[in-house]
């Protein structure tokens, strides 16, 4: 079938669920880096180290359960990963 996919019903409203999910994604985000920030901020303040090995192992594996051995998602992880803790 040919035509304008952004006239048809069904592309539209995938589309539109597409969208919502990016809003919410990118609110978890933000709402994740400012509970990391207070951690940090925490964390100094009680002369604590803020990387704590334990804990990122044991996050890593709960996120490889998630993400089931999917690749990409791995490495989109670890992009995340590492642009967090450039930026908080």
């Amino acid at each position: 079938m040919q035509g304008d996919p952004g006239s048809d019903p069904r592309v539209r409203e995938l589309r539109a669920e597409i969208t919502s999910t990016d809003h919410e994604i990118v609110s978890a985000v933000n709402r994740r880096l400012g509970l990391v920030r207070r951690l940090k901020e925490h964390k100094a303040a009680m002369g604590y180290s803020f990387l704590d090995k334990g804990r990122e192992d044991e996050l890593k594996r709960a996120e490889d359960a998630i993400t089931e051995g999917r690749r990409l998602l791995q490495i989109g992880r670890a992009s995340c990963r590492e642009r967090v803790y450039s930026n908080v």
